[in-house]
């Protein structure tokens, strides 16, 4: 009897690691599509208004080049995020974690009165595995590790660091832009 609850709460807590990992490359490769777009949008910007490229620094053929190159780096990552399908796919991963969560608990209430049918959860928590994709082994070794809100923490400061490069990236672009028109 234990042994279907403790294959059931493993499952579910690697449905929600596969849930977490995939709304972080998610965000991750929209930032890269962002920050491409935006530098892509001031190179654009800076030819519109006729800005004039020190001949040593950077010859127009290869401020085109860039160009083009911004463009090919912006529609490869468009077209991965949207083969990949991440949010829905996590969104997937953590609507598996809920039922298989509600069916431990009315199997834990069903067991606590005295009318637990072992087959019937079974055959429940088979039907609800038929209905998603399977998580991959790395979402497993991690719901293996846990999750305490120190990782949680870490986490979204790597994501913060992430967004606070990004910007000043995107900063000191500008500024040199500026600086140079």
């Amino acid at each position: 009897m234990s042994d279907i609850l403790d294959s059931m709460r493993k499952t579910s807590k690697a449905r929600f690691s596969a849930h977490r990992r995939l709304n972080s490359h998610n965000i991750k490769s929209l930032m890269i599509v962002i920050f491409y777009s935006t530098v892509l949008l001031l190179t654009s910007i800076a030819e519109v208004l006729d800005f004039k490229v020190d001949q040593a620094v950077f010859s127009v053929n290869t401020f085109k080049l860039i160009q083009i190159s911004l463009a090919l780096v912006i529609l490869i990552f468009s077209s991965i995020i949207t083969y990949a399908n991440y949010a829905v796919r996590a969104e997937k991963f953590h609507q598996c974690g809920l039922e298989i969560n509600g069916l431990i608990r009315t199997h834990e209430l069903n067991l606590s009165s005295g009318k637990s049918n072992i087959n019937l959860v079974n055959l429940k928590y088979n039907e609800i595995l038929k209905r998603y994709d399977n998580h991959s082994y790395i979402d497993y070794v991690n719901s293996k590790k846990g999750l305490s809100l120190d990782k949680i923490h870490h986490n979204l400061k790597d994501n913060a660091t992430y967004l606070i490069l990004m910007a000043l990236l995107i900063s000191y672009t500008l500024k040199s832009l500026t600086n140079l028109v």
